[in-house]
Protein backbone atom coordinates (compact mmCIF):
# COMPACT_ATOMS: atom_id res chain seq x y z
CA UNK A 1 0.00 0.00 0.00
CA UNK A 2 2.91 2.34 1.23
CA UNK A 3 4.14 1.50 -2.46
CA UNK A 4 1.48 2.74 -4.50
CA UNK A 5 1.21 5.49 -2.71
CA UNK A 6 4.47 6.60 -3.38
CA UNK A 7 3.79 5.52 -7.22
CA UNK A 8 0.96 7.62 -6.99
CA UNK A 9 2.77 11.08 -5.51
CA UNK A 10 5.30 10.49 -7.79
CA UNK A 11 2.49 10.37 -10.96
CA UNK A 12 1.36 13.46 -9.40
CA UNK A 13 4.22 15.23 -8.85
CA UNK A 14 5.79 14.67 -12.46
CA UNK A 15 2.41 15.91 -14.06
CA UNK A 16 2.35 19.11 -11.45
CA UNK A 17 6.00 19.68 -12.53
CA UNK A 18 4.66 19.68 -16.40
CA UNK A 19 2.00 21.89 -16.01
CA UNK A 20 4.47 23.89 -13.78
CA UNK A 21 6.58 23.82 -16.80
CA UNK A 22 3.91 25.28 -19.48
CA UNK A 23 2.44 27.63 -16.54
CA UNK A 24 5.98 29.39 -17.14
CA UNK A 25 5.87 29.13 -20.49
CA UNK A 26 2.81 30.92 -21.04
CA UNK A 27 3.68 33.08 -18.36
CA UNK A 28 7.17 34.49 -20.46
CA UNK A 29 4.46 34.73 -23.45
CA UNK A 30 2.35 36.71 -21.73
CA UNK A 31 5.09 39.05 -20.62
CA UNK A 32 6.07 38.99 -23.96
CA UNK A 33 2.67 39.94 -25.37
CA UNK A 34 2.94 42.75 -22.61
CA UNK A 35 6.14 44.21 -24.07
CA UNK A 36 4.74 43.78 -27.85
CA UNK A 37 1.80 45.88 -26.44
CA UNK A 38 3.53 48.48 -25.19
CA UNK A 39 5.77 48.97 -27.91
CA UNK A 40 2.28 49.10 -29.94
CA UNK A 41 1.16 51.94 -27.80
CA UNK A 42 3.80 53.57 -27.85
CA UNK A 43 4.36 53.43 -31.76
CA UNK A 44 0.57 54.78 -31.92
CA UNK A 45 1.78 57.67 -29.48
CA UNK A 46 4.57 58.20 -31.65
CA UNK A 47 1.69 58.44 -34.90
CA UNK A 48 -0.50 60.56 -32.58
CA UNK A 49 2.61 63.23 -31.85
CA UNK A 50 3.34 63.00 -35.77
CA UNK A 51 -0.49 63.83 -36.97
CA UNK A 52 -0.32 66.95 -34.09
CA UNK A 53 2.59 68.21 -36.24
CA UNK A 54 0.73 67.74 -38.83
CA UNK A 55 -2.07 69.20 -37.57
CA UNK A 56 -0.12 72.04 -36.59
CA UNK A 57 1.65 72.39 -40.10
CA UNK A 58 -2.04 72.58 -41.67
CA UNK A 59 -3.15 75.02 -39.61
CA UNK A 60 -0.43 77.06 -40.40
CA UNK A 61 -0.38 76.53 -44.01
CA UNK A 62 -4.55 77.27 -43.92
CA UNK A 63 -3.68 80.35 -42.06
CA UNK A 64 -0.82 81.63 -44.58
CA UNK A 65 -3.59 80.53 -47.44
CA UNK A 66 -6.36 82.21 -45.72
CA UNK A 67 -8.27 79.21 -44.74
CA UNK A 68 -8.49 79.07 -41.68
CA UNK A 69 -12.25 78.25 -41.15
CA UNK A 70 -12.63 74.95 -40.54
CA UNK A 71 -15.79 72.61 -41.26
CA UNK A 72 -18.39 73.57 -37.83
CA UNK A 73 -19.60 69.98 -37.57
CA UNK A 74 -16.24 68.24 -37.25
CA UNK A 75 -14.98 67.39 -33.97
CA UNK A 76 -12.10 69.62 -31.89
CA UNK A 77 -8.66 68.53 -31.36
CA UNK A 78 -9.57 69.23 -28.00
CA UNK A 79 -12.56 66.76 -27.78
CA UNK A 80 -10.22 63.38 -29.76
CA UNK A 81 -7.61 64.41 -27.19
CA UNK A 82 -10.33 63.70 -24.77
CA UNK A 83 -11.62 60.51 -25.86
CA UNK A 84 -8.53 59.29 -26.45
CA UNK A 85 -7.28 59.73 -23.15
CA UNK A 86 -10.47 57.92 -21.98
CA UNK A 87 -9.87 55.35 -23.85
CA UNK A 88 -6.00 54.84 -22.79
CA UNK A 89 -7.42 55.14 -19.42
CA UNK A 90 -10.11 52.48 -19.45
CA UNK A 91 -7.07 50.16 -21.18
CA UNK A 92 -4.81 50.77 -18.72
CA UNK A 93 -7.99 49.80 -15.79
CA UNK A 94 -8.41 46.85 -18.10
CA UNK A 95 -4.97 45.61 -18.24
CA UNK A 96 -4.66 45.91 -14.46
CA UNK A 97 -7.94 43.85 -14.20
CA UNK A 98 -6.36 41.64 -16.03
CA UNK A 99 -3.38 41.50 -14.43
CA UNK A 100 -5.19 40.87 -11.07
CA UNK A 101 -6.95 38.09 -12.61
CA UNK A 102 -3.66 35.65 -13.80
CA UNK A 103 -2.26 36.69 -10.34
CA UNK A 104 -5.75 34.88 -9.37
CA UNK A 105 -5.49 32.23 -11.38
CA UNK A 106 -1.66 31.49 -10.84
CA UNK A 107 -2.53 31.20 -6.95
CA UNK A 108 -5.45 28.30 -8.07
CA UNK A 109 -3.24 26.49 -10.10
CA UNK A 110 -0.48 26.54 -7.43
CA UNK A 111 -3.20 25.33 -4.64
CA UNK A 112 -4.25 22.44 -7.53
CA UNK A 113 -1.01 21.51 -8.21
CA UNK A 114 -0.62 20.67 -4.60
CA UNK A 115 -0.02 17.01 -4.19
CA UNK A 116 -1.85 15.28 -1.06
CA UNK A 117 0.20 13.15 1.39
CA UNK A 118 -2.68 10.43 2.14
CA UNK A 119 -4.28 7.94 -0.29
CA UNK A 120 -7.35 8.17 2.03
CA UNK A 121 -10.83 9.15 -0.51
CA UNK A 122 -11.51 11.86 1.64
CA UNK A 123 -8.22 13.85 0.03
CA UNK A 124 -8.99 12.90 -3.36
CA UNK A 125 -12.11 13.82 -3.59
CA UNK A 126 -11.60 17.89 -3.35
CA UNK A 127 -8.88 17.49 -5.56
CA UNK A 128 -11.48 15.59 -8.66
CA UNK A 129 -13.70 18.14 -7.82
CA UNK A 130 -11.24 21.24 -8.43
CA UNK A 131 -9.85 19.34 -10.85
CA UNK A 132 -13.37 19.21 -12.76
CA UNK A 133 -13.95 22.74 -12.09
CA UNK A 134 -11.03 23.71 -13.25
CA UNK A 135 -11.91 21.85 -16.61
CA UNK A 136 -15.11 23.62 -16.43
CA UNK A 137 -13.18 26.90 -16.42
CA UNK A 138 -10.56 26.04 -19.12
CA UNK A 139 -13.69 24.91 -21.72
CA UNK A 140 -15.77 28.45 -20.90
CA UNK A 141 -12.48 30.49 -21.80
CA UNK A 142 -12.58 28.47 -24.98
CA UNK A 143 -16.34 29.46 -25.70
CA UNK A 144 -14.49 32.77 -24.53
CA UNK A 145 -11.81 33.27 -26.97
CA UNK A 146 -14.34 31.57 -30.19
CA UNK A 147 -16.60 35.01 -29.06
CA UNK A 148 -13.59 37.31 -29.05
CA UNK A 149 -12.21 35.71 -32.28
CA UNK A 150 -15.81 36.05 -34.06
CA UNK A 151 -16.31 39.66 -32.62
CA UNK A 152 -13.03 40.88 -34.46
CA UNK A 153 -13.79 39.10 -37.61
CA UNK A 154 -17.63 39.92 -38.01
CA UNK A 155 -18.47 43.28 -39.54
CA UNK A 156 -20.99 43.95 -36.89
CA UNK A 157 -21.45 42.76 -33.16
CA UNK A 158 -22.91 38.99 -33.17
CA UNK A 159 -25.55 38.73 -30.81
CA UNK A 160 -24.64 37.71 -27.52
CA UNK A 161 -24.89 33.88 -26.84
CA UNK A 162 -27.00 33.53 -23.67
CA UNK A 163 -25.73 31.10 -21.34
CA UNK A 164 -27.02 29.84 -17.90
CA UNK A 165 -25.85 30.58 -15.00
CA UNK A 166 -26.01 28.46 -11.75
CA UNK A 167 -28.50 29.98 -9.03
CA UNK A 168 -25.65 30.64 -6.52
CA UNK A 169 -22.13 31.33 -8.94
CA UNK A 170 -18.76 30.39 -7.40
CA UNK A 171 -15.80 32.31 -7.28
CA UNK A 172 -14.09 30.80 -10.38
CA UNK A 173 -17.38 31.72 -12.19
CA UNK A 174 -17.16 35.29 -10.79
CA UNK A 175 -13.30 35.14 -11.90
CA UNK A 176 -14.80 34.11 -15.39
CA UNK A 177 -17.45 36.68 -15.82
CA UNK A 178 -14.91 39.22 -14.72
CA UNK A 179 -12.57 38.08 -17.52
CA UNK A 180 -15.05 37.50 -20.38
CA UNK A 181 -16.51 41.85 -19.41
CA UNK A 182 -12.58 42.97 -19.56
CA UNK A 183 -12.41 40.76 -22.78
CA UNK A 184 -15.33 42.08 -24.38
CA UNK A 185 -14.65 46.01 -23.19
CA UNK A 186 -11.32 46.11 -24.63
CA UNK A 187 -12.84 44.63 -27.76
CA UNK A 188 -15.25 47.01 -28.39
CA UNK A 189 -12.50 49.53 -27.23
CA UNK A 190 -10.54 48.55 -29.95
CA UNK A 191 -13.20 48.28 -32.44
CA UNK A 192 -14.75 51.85 -31.28
CA UNK A 193 -10.80 53.56 -31.54
CA UNK A 194 -9.92 51.93 -35.28
CA UNK A 195 -13.03 53.35 -36.31
CA UNK A 196 -12.31 56.58 -34.97
CA UNK A 197 -9.15 56.53 -36.18
CA UNK A 198 -9.82 55.52 -39.62
CA UNK A 199 -12.43 58.96 -39.15
CA UNK A 200 -9.40 60.96 -38.75
CA UNK A 201 -7.27 59.86 -41.10
CA UNK A 202 -10.21 59.95 -44.03
CA UNK A 203 -10.79 63.91 -42.35
CA UNK A 204 -7.01 64.31 -42.60
CA UNK A 205 -6.30 62.89 -46.28
CA UNK A 206 -9.50 65.51 -47.41
CA UNK A 207 -7.92 68.33 -46.07
CA UNK A 208 -4.27 67.51 -47.16
CA UNK A 209 -5.42 67.11 -50.86
CA UNK A 210 -6.88 70.18 -50.77
CA UNK A 211 -4.05 72.05 -49.48
CA UNK A 212 -1.05 73.48 -51.72
CA UNK A 213 1.77 70.46 -50.17
CA UNK A 214 -0.45 67.79 -50.84
CA UNK A 215 2.01 65.31 -52.58
CA UNK A 216 4.32 65.60 -49.46
CA UNK A 217 1.23 65.46 -47.01
CA UNK A 218 0.33 62.09 -48.83
CA UNK A 219 3.50 60.95 -48.24
CA UNK A 220 3.44 60.89 -45.11
CA UNK A 221 0.09 59.87 -44.76
CA UNK A 222 0.86 56.85 -47.02
CA UNK A 223 3.59 56.39 -43.80
CA UNK A 224 0.86 56.38 -41.67
CA UNK A 225 -1.02 54.16 -43.07
CA UNK A 226 2.03 51.42 -43.35
CA UNK A 227 2.41 51.90 -39.66
CA UNK A 228 -1.13 51.41 -39.35
CA UNK A 229 -1.00 47.84 -41.13
CA UNK A 230 2.00 46.98 -38.71
CA UNK A 231 0.27 48.01 -35.87
CA UNK A 232 -2.64 45.81 -37.74
CA UNK A 233 -0.51 43.03 -38.09
CA UNK A 234 1.03 42.96 -34.95
CA UNK A 235 -2.66 42.57 -33.52
CA UNK A 236 -3.53 39.91 -36.07
CA UNK A 237 -0.13 38.41 -34.41
CA UNK A 238 -1.36 38.95 -30.87
CA UNK A 239 -4.71 36.98 -31.98
CA UNK A 240 -2.89 34.02 -33.59
CA UNK A 241 -0.95 34.07 -29.73
CA UNK A 242 -4.22 34.20 -28.12
CA UNK A 243 -5.18 30.63 -30.41
CA UNK A 244 -1.81 29.23 -29.84
CA UNK A 245 -2.23 29.96 -25.61
CA UNK A 246 -5.96 28.72 -25.79
CA UNK A 247 -4.44 25.34 -27.53
CA UNK A 248 -2.47 25.32 -24.99
CA UNK A 249 -4.75 25.72 -22.16
CA UNK A 250 -6.48 22.50 -23.89
CA UNK A 251 -4.18 20.48 -23.54
CA UNK A 252 -3.35 21.20 -20.21
CA UNK A 253 -6.99 20.07 -19.84
CA UNK A 254 -5.90 16.80 -21.19
CA UNK A 255 -3.03 16.28 -19.81
CA UNK A 256 -5.28 17.33 -16.24
CA UNK A 257 -7.82 14.13 -17.65
CA UNK A 258 -5.08 11.80 -17.74
CA UNK A 259 -3.51 12.65 -14.49
CA UNK A 260 -6.79 11.76 -13.07
CA UNK A 261 -7.72 8.59 -15.60
CA UNK A 262 -4.23 7.75 -13.37
CA UNK A 263 -5.26 8.61 -10.16
CA UNK A 264 -8.38 6.39 -11.32
CA UNK A 265 -6.45 3.67 -12.00
CA UNK A 266 -3.95 3.44 -9.13
CA UNK A 267 -7.47 3.31 -7.22
CA UNK A 268 -8.25 0.43 -8.80
CA UNK A 269 -5.09 -0.79 -7.81
CA UNK A 270 -5.43 -0.38 -4.50
CA UNK A 271 -9.05 -1.82 -4.19
CA UNK A 272 -7.60 -4.62 -5.95
CA UNK A 273 -4.54 -5.16 -3.41
CA UNK A 274 -6.84 -4.88 -0.71
CA UNK A 275 -9.23 -8.01 -2.25
CA UNK A 276 -5.84 -9.97 -2.48
CA UNK A 277 -5.13 -9.51 1.10
CA UNK A 278 -8.67 -10.53 1.85
CA UNK A 279 -8.37 -14.19 0.21
CA UNK A 280 -5.05 -14.49 1.79
CA UNK A 281 -6.48 -13.69 5.18
CA UNK A 282 -8.53 -16.22 4.94
CA UNK A 283 -6.53 -18.41 3.11
CA UNK A 284 -4.60 -18.32 6.28
CA UNK A 285 -7.38 -18.76 8.46
CA UNK A 286 -7.98 -22.15 6.58
CA UNK A 287 -4.35 -23.34 7.16
CA UNK A 288 -4.42 -22.73 10.47
CA UNK A 289 -7.71 -24.84 10.91
CA UNK A 290 -5.75 -27.60 9.08
CA UNK A 291 -2.95 -27.51 10.97
CA UNK A 292 -5.81 -27.76 14.42
CA UNK A 293 -6.71 -31.17 12.74
CA UNK A 294 -3.29 -32.39 11.72
CA UNK A 295 -2.50 -31.63 15.49
CA UNK A 296 -5.38 -33.52 17.05
CA UNK A 297 -4.72 -36.37 14.08
CA UNK A 298 -1.27 -36.72 16.04
CA UNK A 299 -2.37 -37.18 18.84
CA UNK A 300 -4.72 -39.78 17.82
CA UNK A 301 -1.63 -41.32 16.10
CA UNK A 302 0.55 -41.32 19.72
CA UNK A 303 -2.03 -43.26 21.11
CA UNK A 304 -1.76 -45.95 18.38
CA UNK A 305 1.74 -46.04 18.72
CA UNK A 306 1.88 -46.74 22.39
CA UNK A 307 -0.43 -49.71 20.89
CA UNK A 308 1.62 -50.56 18.63
CA UNK A 309 4.83 -50.58 21.05
CA UNK A 310 3.02 -53.11 23.47
CA UNK A 311 2.68 -55.30 20.43
CA UNK A 312 6.16 -55.25 19.36
CA UNK A 313 7.11 -56.07 23.02
CA UNK A 314 4.83 -59.14 22.39
CA UNK A 315 6.15 -59.97 19.39
CA UNK A 316 9.88 -59.32 20.25
CA UNK A 317 9.64 -62.06 22.35
CA UNK A 318 7.98 -64.63 19.48
CA UNK A 319 11.11 -63.49 17.43
CA UNK A 320 13.44 -64.68 20.16
CA UNK A 321 11.69 -68.15 19.73
CA UNK A 322 12.15 -68.02 15.65
CA UNK A 323 15.70 -67.20 15.60
CA UNK A 324 17.07 -70.14 17.61
CA UNK A 325 14.94 -71.86 15.01
CA UNK A 326 16.59 -70.13 11.92
CA UNK A 327 19.92 -70.61 13.17
CA UNK A 328 19.86 -74.05 12.29
CA UNK A 329 18.59 -73.49 8.89
CA UNK A 330 21.69 -70.27 8.73
CA UNK A 331 24.00 -73.32 8.72
CA UNK A 332 22.44 -74.96 5.95
CA UNK A 333 22.43 -71.74 3.57
CA UNK A 334 25.78 -70.94 4.25
CA UNK A 335 27.35 -73.60 1.91
CA UNK A 336 24.53 -72.50 -0.44
CA UNK A 337 25.26 -68.92 -0.56
CA UNK A 338 28.90 -69.11 -1.12
CA UNK A 339 28.44 -71.52 -3.84
CA UNK A 340 25.73 -68.91 -5.32
CA UNK A 341 28.67 -66.05 -4.66
CA UNK A 342 31.28 -67.67 -6.71
CA UNK A 343 28.75 -68.61 -9.59
CA UNK A 344 27.68 -64.53 -9.53
CA UNK A 345 31.40 -63.55 -9.41
CA UNK A 346 32.21 -65.78 -12.51
CA UNK A 347 29.08 -63.82 -14.49
CA UNK A 348 30.08 -60.75 -13.42
CA UNK A 349 33.46 -61.60 -15.05
CA UNK A 350 32.12 -62.77 -17.55
CA UNK A 351 29.88 -59.58 -18.56
CA UNK A 352 32.75 -57.23 -17.95
CA UNK A 353 34.67 -58.79 -20.32
CA UNK A 354 32.21 -58.92 -22.84
CA UNK A 355 31.65 -55.74 -22.78
CA UNK A 356 35.33 -54.30 -23.05
CA UNK A 357 35.38 -56.44 -26.06
CA UNK A 358 32.13 -54.75 -27.45
CA UNK A 359 33.70 -51.65 -26.54
CA UNK A 360 37.26 -52.53 -28.46
CA UNK A 361 34.76 -53.39 -31.28
CA UNK A 362 33.47 -50.33 -31.65
CA UNK A 363 36.21 -48.35 -30.96
CA UNK A 364 37.93 -50.39 -33.96
CA UNK A 365 34.90 -49.94 -36.16
CA UNK A 366 35.27 -46.32 -35.48
CA UNK A 367 38.83 -46.25 -36.01
CA UNK A 368 38.12 -48.14 -39.69
CA UNK A 369 35.73 -46.24 -41.06
CA UNK A 370 37.67 -42.71 -40.39
CA UNK A 371 40.61 -44.32 -41.96
CA UNK A 372 38.27 -44.99 -44.97
CA UNK A 373 36.88 -41.87 -44.96
CA UNK A 374 40.23 -40.10 -44.87
CA UNK A 375 41.80 -42.20 -47.85
CA UNK A 376 38.71 -41.17 -49.88
CA UNK A 377 39.10 -37.76 -49.17
CA UNK A 378 42.86 -37.74 -49.94
CA UNK A 379 41.67 -39.87 -53.27
CA UNK A 380 39.34 -37.49 -53.95
CA UNK A 381 41.88 -34.65 -53.68
CA UNK A 382 44.22 -36.26 -55.82
CA UNK A 383 41.03 -36.66 -58.57
CA UNK A 384 40.72 -33.21 -58.08
CA UNK A 385 43.88 -31.74 -58.78
CA UNK A 386 44.84 -33.92 -61.70
CA UNK A 387 41.06 -32.57 -63.14
CA UNK A 388 42.63 -28.42 -62.20
CA UNK A 389 46.40 -29.56 -63.25
CA UNK A 390 44.35 -30.56 -67.48
CA UNK A 391 41.78 -27.82 -67.08
CA UNK A 392 44.91 -25.44 -66.67
CA UNK A 393 46.85 -27.10 -69.66
CA UNK A 394 43.90 -26.93 -71.87
CA UNK A 395 43.27 -22.94 -71.05
CA UNK A 396 47.09 -22.74 -71.41
CA UNK A 397 46.65 -24.43 -75.12
CA UNK A 398 43.95 -22.38 -75.66
CA UNK A 399 45.00 -18.66 -74.68
CA UNK A 400 48.41 -19.70 -76.32
CA UNK A 401 46.26 -20.67 -79.71
CA UNK A 402 44.00 -16.98 -79.49
CA UNK A 403 46.63 -15.29 -78.07
CA UNK A 404 49.16 -13.91 -81.16
CA UNK A 405 52.29 -14.80 -78.51
CA UNK A 406 56.06 -13.85 -79.12
CA UNK A 407 58.53 -16.80 -80.21
CA UNK A 408 59.31 -18.46 -76.83
CA UNK A 409 62.81 -18.68 -76.32
CA UNK A 410 65.06 -21.28 -75.31
CA UNK A 411 65.66 -19.46 -71.66
CA UNK A 412 61.94 -19.30 -71.59
CA UNK A 413 60.91 -23.01 -72.31
CA UNK A 414 63.60 -24.34 -70.19
CA UNK A 415 62.09 -22.14 -67.35
CA UNK A 416 58.76 -23.46 -68.07
CA UNK A 417 59.93 -26.86 -68.06
CA UNK A 418 61.80 -26.39 -64.64
CA UNK A 419 58.84 -24.93 -63.27
CA UNK A 420 56.27 -27.65 -64.32
CA UNK A 421 58.98 -30.51 -63.48
CA UNK A 422 59.73 -28.81 -60.15
CA UNK A 423 54.96 -28.70 -59.91
CA UNK A 424 54.88 -32.73 -60.32
CA UNK A 425 57.43 -33.61 -58.55
CA UNK A 426 56.31 -31.79 -55.46
CA UNK A 427 53.06 -33.25 -56.00
CA UNK A 428 53.99 -36.54 -56.05
CA UNK A 429 56.33 -35.98 -53.03
CA UNK A 430 53.63 -34.87 -50.95
CA UNK A 431 51.56 -37.21 -52.23
CA UNK A 432 53.57 -40.37 -51.56
CA UNK A 433 54.24 -39.13 -48.20
CA UNK A 434 50.73 -39.06 -47.61
CA UNK A 435 50.12 -42.59 -48.81
CA UNK A 436 52.87 -43.72 -47.08
CA UNK A 437 51.64 -42.78 -43.51
CA UNK A 438 48.42 -44.02 -44.64
CA UNK A 439 49.74 -47.20 -45.04
CA UNK A 440 51.48 -46.83 -41.86
CA UNK A 441 48.29 -45.97 -39.87
CA UNK A 442 46.24 -48.55 -41.69
CA UNK A 443 49.08 -51.50 -40.61
CA UNK A 444 48.96 -50.17 -37.09
CA UNK A 445 44.89 -50.12 -36.31
CA UNK A 446 44.95 -53.58 -38.32
CA UNK A 447 47.40 -54.76 -35.68
CA UNK A 448 45.53 -53.37 -33.00
CA UNK A 449 42.39 -54.63 -34.53
CA UNK A 450 44.13 -58.23 -34.50
CA UNK A 451 44.60 -57.97 -31.48
CA UNK A 452 41.61 -56.96 -29.66
CA UNK A 453 39.85 -60.47 -32.14
CA UNK A 454 42.71 -62.26 -29.99
CA UNK A 455 40.75 -60.81 -26.99
CA UNK A 456 37.97 -61.22 -27.69
CA UNK A 457 38.00 -65.14 -29.01
CA UNK A 458 39.95 -65.69 -25.78
CA UNK A 459 36.97 -64.28 -23.87
CA UNK A 460 34.57 -66.33 -26.03
CA UNK A 461 36.54 -69.36 -25.54
CA UNK A 462 36.20 -68.53 -21.55
CA UNK A 463 32.16 -67.86 -21.61
CA UNK A 464 32.20 -71.04 -23.38
CA UNK A 465 33.74 -72.77 -21.02
CA UNK A 466 31.58 -71.36 -18.18
CA UNK A 467 28.15 -72.29 -19.90
CA UNK A 468 29.71 -76.26 -20.10
CA UNK A 469 29.33 -76.30 -16.77
CA UNK A 470 26.85 -76.88 -14.22
CA UNK A 471 24.82 -73.23 -13.58
CA UNK A 472 21.75 -71.60 -12.41
CA UNK A 473 19.09 -71.40 -14.98
CA UNK A 474 19.41 -67.21 -15.50
CA UNK A 475 23.13 -67.34 -15.45
CA UNK A 476 23.20 -70.01 -18.23
CA UNK A 477 20.81 -67.41 -20.49
CA UNK A 478 22.72 -64.58 -20.05
CA UNK A 479 26.01 -66.57 -21.22
CA UNK A 480 24.19 -67.66 -24.09
CA UNK A 481 22.82 -64.40 -24.86
CA UNK A 482 26.55 -63.01 -24.63
CA UNK A 483 28.02 -65.61 -26.63
CA UNK A 484 24.94 -65.30 -29.44
CA UNK A 485 25.97 -61.74 -29.83
CA UNK A 486 29.55 -61.88 -29.99
CA UNK A 487 28.89 -64.53 -33.06
CA UNK A 488 26.12 -62.29 -34.83
CA UNK A 489 28.82 -58.81 -34.37
CA UNK A 490 31.87 -61.56 -35.97
CA UNK A 491 30.04 -61.90 -39.11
Amino acid sequence: MDADAAIMLEVIREDNLVLEARMEAMQAEKEALRQSHDELRQAKAAAEARAAALDADLAALRKATGQEQMDPNAPSSMAWDEERRQLVAEKQASEKRAADLSKDLQRLYKRLKAAPGETDASVFDPLLEEQRAWSTQQRLVQDLLAQCRAKVVAVQHAPKRRRVEPSEPSEHDRMLADVIAHFQAETSDLREFERLEAQVLQERVAELQAAVEAPVLAGQLAALDDENRKGRAFVAGLQDDLKRLAAEKLQLAKDMSEAQRRIQALTMDLLQFKLEKNELKHELAAAQTRAASVAESADALEQQLAAATADASRLQDQLVETQAALLSAEAETTALAKEAAAREAAREAAAAAADAAEAQLAEAAAARDALAEEKAFWEAKVHALERVVKQYGAELTARQESVALPEPTPASIAHGERMVRGFFLRYYAAAESKHRELRTATADKDAALATQGADLSHVKHVLATVARAPLPADAAVAIEGLLATLDSRRT
